[in-house]
């Protein structure tokens, strides 16, 4: 009798360790947490038809006078070197799985990170690219505000443009070269230039989901192929990493819809592409203006300036 019931406690000791395991892992019960960044090889891909100072080497129209190159890819940054850099690859972005990000965004984090708050470059103390407490009461620790001077990132608060500000390791290493659209920019760049609707492609490039930006000299004769993606549509317009080599070599850009990030969660990785412009809403300064867009539309909105968005840094050409 006492073999019994020492066997029958043995096992219901066993049952509850297991409901206990599988409590803990259950998906259901705790959020899953971000991969953490891993460097992309150093394939050179990435290289293709790129000037020294780390310009994709074509020319997009921003306005009625005024041309750009974009940076070979997309703005980051190392916690804990302190270090700005452009993405290796237009295709590159640093959280893949949606979750939490805490960890990438403290002062200790030793990889890199890619979903900023509004005006964080690090001047005059705002640097909330590299904090996860986010005081969202307090929009004015995200770029200037209108009693410091202008309320964008612009004129006597140009300082608070990330690219601006920061001397980026792999795009000439010196302040004041690069600097990020304004939102009369972007939407001119999306929407108003000649061929606008034929030079804006939503596709897949290396397994990423994104936006295609051509240049205002795209040549459709070049033998490089485009289709249009319906919602309707069952299949989305693929390009390989090899074959993307061909169309960066005739100027294109890629934007990667990197998600957003709320706090210290990142949202919609792969799924919704979302940049900063350097405009404070005119109607509330808590908000600031950027670029969305997914597979099937791209629009332009506001919201709140603690919110991580991507930045894309271009350099005036003229």
């Amino acid at each position: 009798m006492k073999r019994w019931r020492l066997y029958a406690l043995l096992t219901c000791c066993l049952v509850l360790l297991a409901c206990h395991k599988e409590e803990t892992t259950d998906p259901g019960q705790e959020e899953n947490p971000v991969t953490p960044y891993t460097e992309p090889a150093n394939d050179h891909l990435g290289d293709t038809n790129t000037t020294s100072f780390g310009a994709i080497n074509s020319y997009f129209s921003v306005s009625a006078s005024l041309r750009v190159m974009f940076s070979r890819g997309n703005l980051q940054y190392c916690p804990t070197r302190g270090e700005w850099r452009f993405a290796l690859h237009q295709y590159d972005f640093a959280h893949k799985d949606a979750g939490r990000a805490a960890g990438e965004y403290n002062a200790g984090y030793t990889g890199w990170v890619d979903l900023f708050g509004w005006g964080v470059s690090g001047y005059d103390g705002h640097e909330g690219s590299t904090t996860s407490v986010i005081d969202t009461g307090a929009h004015n620790h995200y770029g200037p505000s209108s009693t410091n001077g202008s309320p964008s990132l612009t004129g006597g608060s140009v300082n608070y443009d990330w690219a601006y500000y920061n001397a980026i390791s792999n795009g000439g290493n010196q302040q004041a070269m690069w600097r990020t659209l304004s939102m009369p920019e972007w939407r001119y760049l999306l929407f108003q230039r000649e061929r606008s609707d034929t030079l804006r492609w939503a596709a897949t490039v290396n397994g990423v989901r994104g936006l295609i930006l051509l240049p205002d000299e795209w040549n459709f004769g070049n033998g490089l192929t485009f289709y249009r993606v319906l919602p309707s549509d069952s299949l989305e317009f693929r390009i390989s990493a090899t074959q993307w080599v061909e169309y960066q070599s005739q100027g294109a850009v890629f934007l990667p819809a990197a998600g957003t990030r709320e706090e210290s969660k990142v949202m919609y990785p792969g799924l919704s592409g979302n940049y900063w412009s350097t405009t404070c809403d005119p109607n509330d300064e808590e908000y600031a203006r950027y670029v969305i867009f997914d597979k099937h539309t791209v629009d332009t909105l506001a919201y709140y300036r603690y919110c991580g968005m991507s930045v894309r840094p271009v350099y005036r050409v003229y």
